[in-house]
Order: structure tokens, then sequence, then C-alpha cells
């Protein structure tokens, strides 16, 4: 028996049963007898096609609160096989992976372009969460908006704990342990960028990518003129293995007994692929991670505070939308740029949101250029920003 399936969003709610209802049929998922699954929370899926939620399962007696990925199983087989790169570093931040090829199943995902076709999934089994996360278990682009989102009911000095608490979160426990576990020793080059960049840009998927968005926002460049931002020589930092989508939906945290942030990383199915394409930048993580946190944040901010009076179809709204989200964005990188200037005056100035998500910006950012040990000396640098 299946329960809570409702919790899966709508377009991935039959992926996930086929893939469930498979597992109680052959009355097993991974090692674990099963009669019953109960869906506590999902986390993602729709982004890359895959679904990540936190299941209890078992038999009376005996069960198990797991964070569970269905994907793929071509995803399914190179995550496990990235796993298998950060298991070697003993490191609690990467959440165990386990995948069975006994859970495989068939299912005709129509996202895909060849409808009709049965596509062979997977079911990635991460550790056992326990308790206390099962529920309140999210990835961390939603935990620091809700709680950037409360600032305004919450003492001034209760959100600058929370500010600092996630910041050393980022900084001790996500990039040092990257740092530990994947980078090892970080290598600078002097190079053209497009060495590194431009084959990756002109790609298909890169390009289809950018058109979509150039419907949305024609100011945006096309390829080529990307392409050209990357056409001088500068120093590329390299290191030897990176995660490759750290997304923050690939960051759980959640608060733990103590009441203390606790996080696990998931999704290595990148680690592998970046490798053999020789494209592991030190700053990759770090941007995707933090650039992600910040629109993800900004966007919903926006649309929470968008006029609640205007019709969704207003013809209005995008554009509306589309201005508040670009201001926000300017405001934010004027604190930082300024801030890099060594003007200050900015980021004391800021509205309470602005200011918190710029220091935790800036502090992450900083402390994981001192943990990289990257020889950055002047961290203020044009070639940092």
């Amino acid at each position: 028996m299946i329960t809570n399936i409702e919790k899966i969003p709508d377009e991935l709610r039959m992926l996930v049963e086929a893939g469930l209802t498979n597992a109680l049929s052959r009355g097993s998922l991974g090692q674990a007898k099963i009669d019953f699954i109960q869906i506590e929370n999902s986390l993602s899926g729709g982004k890359t096609g895959a679904a990540v939620f936190v299941a209890r399962y078992g038999i009376a007696g005996s069960a198990y609160i797991r964070v569970l990925k269905i994907a793929p199983k071509e995803e399914c087989e190179s995550e496990n096989e990235g796993y298998v790169k950060t298991r070697e570093t003993l490191l609690d931040i990467f959440s165990q992976v386990e995948y069975y090829p006994e859970d495989e199943f068939s299912f005709n995902d129509t996202r895909y372009e060849k409808v009709g076709e049965q596509i062979q999934h997977g079911i990635l089994l991460y550790q056992d969460v326990g308790t206390v996360a099962a529920s309140d278990l999210k990835g961390v682009a939603r935990y620091f908006t809700n709680r950037i989102t409360a600032l305004a009911t919450e003492e001034e000095e209760d959100a600058e704990k929370f500010a600092r608490e996630l910041s050393l979160l980022l900084q001790k426990e996500v990039f040092l342990s990257l740092k530990k576990g994947l980078y090892g020793n970080l290598q600078r080059k002097e190079v053209n960028l497009i060495e590194y960049y431009g084959e990756k840009i002109n790609s298909p998927k890169v390009k289809e990518a950018l058109s979509a968005l150039r419907e949305l926002d024609s100011s945006l460049p096309d390829p080529e003129t990307i392409v050209n931002y990357f056409n001088h020589n500068a120093t590329y930092h390299q290191v030897s293995y990176i995660h490759g989508d750290l997304n923050p939906e690939n960051v759980l945290v959640w608060e733990n007994e103590r009441g203390f942030l606790s996080c696990k990383l998931i999704d290595f199915g990148e680690v592998i692929p970046k490798k053999k394409e020789n494209y592991t930048p030190l700053f990759w993580d770090f941007s995707r991670l933090l650039g992600e946190m910040i629109l993800n944040f900004v966007e919903e901010t926006v649309i929470n505070q968008v006029d609640k009076n205007l019709d969704v179809d207003n013809i209005d709204l995008p554009s509306k939308l589309s201005f508040s989200i670009s201001k926000t964005l300017n405001e934010f990188w004027s604190v930082v740029e300024a801030f890099f200037r060594d003007d200050p005056s900015k980021l004391e100035n800021a509205n309470s949101r602005i200011e918190f998500i710029s220091r935790i910006y800036l502090s992450t950012l900083f402390d994981f250029i001192n943990e990289a040990k990257s020889g950055i000396k002047d961290l203020r640098r044009a070639e940092v920003m």
C-alpha cells in the first residue's frame, strides 16, 4: 500500500507510483522487505526529470525513513559511479547511496521525445535520515528562503544568528568537505578561457536553453556573444573532481535534535562525467549553489510581494515580475560590487533581506577561497568577481 502519494507533484506522481508499485509487488525495496510505503515529504523534481522524496517503508516492526530518488536507469548508474568516488573519502557530509538492479522498472515517460517508448528507470536509496529529519527535510534554497522571508517577524539578533549559522554550515560543512573529499590538488593555469568554456557554451543543449530564455527576455545575449566574454587570457583554477550538480535541491538541510543545522549532499551523477570532460573549475560548485540560492530567494519573495490585486492573466504581470526581479538582483549585486571596491556603506544601509543574503554570500565566498587555498591573495580583485 502506498500512502500520501498526493505529496508528489502532479507531473511526477505517475512515475513515482509506478516505481513504488513495482517494489511492493516484489515485496522488497533495496534489501528491505516491505508491505507498505508512506511518502513523508517531496523534496524536488521537474527540473531534471527525477523525483526526490522522503519515504517511510518496511514491514510491521521494521521500518526505514530514507531519501529516495527515481530517475532513468542511466542517471542512476552514473550517480552510483560518482558515489563510489565520494565513498573513498569517508566524510559524513556525503550521503550514502545504494542502488540495486532488481528495483529497476519500465515506464512510459511522456516527458521524453519518444512518447510510447518504455524507458528503464531505477531507484536510488540515500541513507536513513531518521524521524527528526523526515518531515523537516528541505533543499537548502527552500530552507534559506523560508527563514529569510520570516525575518520581518523575528528579532534582528535572531536573524543575524541564522545568517551566521547558515553561512558557517556552507563554509565548514559543504565546501570544506568538498575540498577534502573531491577537489584534491589545485592547479592554476594561465589560459584563454574559451579553451574551457567555449565548447560547453556552444553545445546544442546550452544553445537550446539560451534560445528558450531569449524568447522570454530578448535582451539576453546570443551564445556567440557569451563565448566572446571568455575570449581573453586569465588564470583558470582547476581541481581534481567537482560535484558538478551542486544546485540547492542537492543540499538537504534539517534541524537536528539539538536544534542545530545538519546537511547532506546528494546526487553525484556529474562527478565522473565532468572529470571525463576535463571540466573541473574550482568555482563551479560554489557559483552554482550560491547563485541559485539567491535567484530562487529573489524570485519567490518578489512573487509574494507582487500586487495581489493583479489578475494572474493580466498582461502586465509578467513584465512587472521581470522588472521587480531584475531590480532586486541589481540591488544585491551593487552591494556586493561596492564591498569589493572597499565601500561597505551600501551593505550597511541595505534593507534587511538584501543585507543578510549579501553577508551570507560574501562570508561564504571569502571563506571558500581561503579554504580552497587558491593562492588568490587580494580578495577584492576584479579576477574574483
